[in-house]
């Protein structure tokens, strides 16, 4: 069992003891009484009680005249104080009692798990490595895929029935088209509201067959119905 660092000090009791004590008494006591708590005893040479005591051998003869009825000889050369090995043992009954309590409630609060709460972690080997590497793929996979919806979840601002575009892809249409861009939204709208086709990016639909409609305007062929792209035409779709 590890040392108990510190000991009770009954103010009321050790005032009362040492209340017609001076302070070179006091002090010496006080010294003593700390060795024995971490040494379990104290010798009963002067010369070693002066040493820790501090004070001179001279000194500690007038001193211990008053003291030494605080200590009692138990065994050769060894001398105690008795109050203080009466505590020390409450001290070690008390931690004991603590130690077993704890040990006791340990157990109560694990009788029901005497099966293993989830199987044991097998040894690496291939296979299970195969798995692992399966595992992370789906998840990096999966990671992507979110990543990939947040990007497409940018609100989009609603231009007449059909075409969407975030208030980037607005402005740099803007900036491309100018005074185009109006015509072009109207010609895509149209298109979609006629045909039903449904595209991923109206912003790059812009850039792609609108936008080369309104440049080629009079290029669009014979029988070929003006509101209709060029990709449509040509491919039979």
């Amino acid at each position: 069992m590890a040392k108990d660092p510190s000991y009770p000090m009954y103010a009321q009791d050790f005032d009362m003891d040492t209340a017609d004590w001076g302070i070179d008494e006091v002090g010496v006591y006080i010294r003593l009484l700390n060795y024995e708590w971490i040494n379990g005893y104290i010798p009963s040479n002067l010369d070693r009680i002066s040493k820790i005591a501090r004070v001179s051998p001279r000194k500690l003869q007038k001193i211990w005249e008053i003291i030494e009825k605080k200590f009692s000889q138990n065994g050769i050369h060894i001398l105690q104080n008795r109050r203080m090995e009466e505590e020390r043992e409450k001290r070690n009954k008390y931690i004991e009692s603590q130690r077993k309590s704890g040990k006791k409630g340990g157990m109560k609060r694990w009788e029901g798990h005497s099966k293993p709460i989830s199987d044991p972690i097998s040894e690496p080997n291939s296979e299970n490595m195969a798995l692992r590497f399966q595992s992370s793929s789906s998840i990096s996979l999966k990671n992507k895929k979110k990543v990939k919806k947040k990007k497409d979840s940018i609100p989009k601002d609603k231009y007449l029935e059909f075409v969407f575009f975030t208030k980037e892809q607005k402005l740099k249409l803007d900036e491309k088209y100018g005074a185009k861009v109006e015509p072009m939204i109207e010609m895509l709208n149209n298109y979609i509201g006629q045909s039903g086709k449904k595209y991923k990016s109206h912003y790059h639909v812009m850039l792609g067959w609108v936008a080369e409609k309104i440049e080629n305007e009079k290029q669009v062929p014979k029988g070929a119905s003006s509101s209709l792209p060029y990709h449509e035409i040509n491919t039979g779709d």
